[in-house]
């Protein structure tokens, strides 16, 4: 085999591992979102895929990109109108980094550090994840509160 052979090889095993680490990244996805939905209990179509650069709605295979050695894609949650009031449908846009390290997924938020590390068959580790999501997306609405009232 000759050099430049053994480069072709060693090219096609690194992208046959990335498009497999892909594929279980994508399937982690999917099951991420769709426990999130379980958890807040809202409508199918209030948890979105979006595209990781431009945070608009996209389908899984076109909004995940690759950066800084992580999966980037984004979600969009969309808070129901309330219809007593006749507030406009808001929609939160978030970031998410992902890698699969072994057998577990390494988790985070974009500028956000707090690292999650959730293998597939633990729903304990979701349900953190999860519970920080929610958490953070409250913050939201209790700062704005605050910041409306004290000025």
């Amino acid at each position: 085999m000759t050099r430049y052979e053994e480069l072709s090889k060693a090219a096609n095993k690194a992208q046959t591992e990335r498009e497999e680490n892909l594929f279980e990244c994508k399937r982690f996805l999917i099951g991420l979102r769709e426990g999130f939905v379980e958890y807040l209990q809202c409508p199918d179509d209030a948890f979105k895929f979006a595209d990781a650069i431009n945070l608009e709605e996209s389908n899984l295979n076109e909004a995940i990109h690759t950066m800084d050695n992580f999966f980037h894609i984004g979600f969009l949650l969309t808070i129901p109108e309330n219809l007593e009031r006749k507030y406009p449908n808001q929609t939160l846009k978030y970031g998410l980094k992902l890698k699969k390290k072994e057998e577990a997924f390494i988790v985070k938020l974009h500028n956000d550090e707090t690292e999650f590390k959730i293998h597939k068959d633990n729903p304990e580790k979701f349900k953190e994840f999860y519970e920080y999501l929610f958490n953070e997306i409250m913050e939201i609405y209790e700062e704005e509160f605050k910041t409306f009232f004290s000025k």
